[in-house]
């Protein structure tokens, strides 16, 4: 298993002048309009949007691990630090908003080589986006209330 932080020695790469028209290309292509018909199968789920308790914020702080920051440079351990009640009473405020504080709804996104050998070429890269670690923790805790809500299949666990 890799050790914490070998994310951080990358491989030999292109530079990014050189992958940019590959990635900007996809990137800007318009998303493909699905029109088919959706029909509900359970009426709405609004236990998803309970009150969240400060034992839940616990329980996702507990599990989750120490990542990379986010474009905010907020680190997990830093927020692993915060006061859990001022930090349950902001996720709280989002459900009824329905949506987060804007700052928290931006990415980084950095290509990651997929092969460990070779110069590889753009194509030879995956996006990965990585978001706020603030927003992180609202997403697993909202990940775990549909995963008790909803019938997942095993893939997606």
């Amino acid at each position: 298993m890799p050790k914490y932080g070998s994310w951080k020695k990358f491989p030999e790469t292109l530079p990014i002048e050189a992958q940019e028209p590959f990635w900007q290309e996809i990137f800007k292509a318009l998303s493909v309009p699905d029109e088919r018909m959706v029909e509900p199968i359970d009426p709405g789920l609004w236990e998803l949007l309970e009150i969240v308790s400060k034992e839940e914020v616990e329980g996702v702080l507990r599990r989750v691990a120490l990542e990379a920051a986010g474009p905010d440079k907020v680190t997990m351990a830093s927020v692993k630090k915060m006061d859990t009640e001022r930090l349950t009473a902001q996720l709280n405020l989002w459900f009824p908003a329905g949506y987060q504080t804007a700052v928290l709804r931006e990415g980084i996104t950095v290509l990651i080589p997929k092969c460990k050998t070779g110069l590889p070429r753009a194509e030879d890269h995956r996006p990965i986006t990585l978001g706020s670690c603030v927003g992180r923790i609202f997403h697993k805790l909202l990940a775990r209330r549909m995963g008790q809500c909803l019938l997942l299949s095993r893939r997606q666990n």
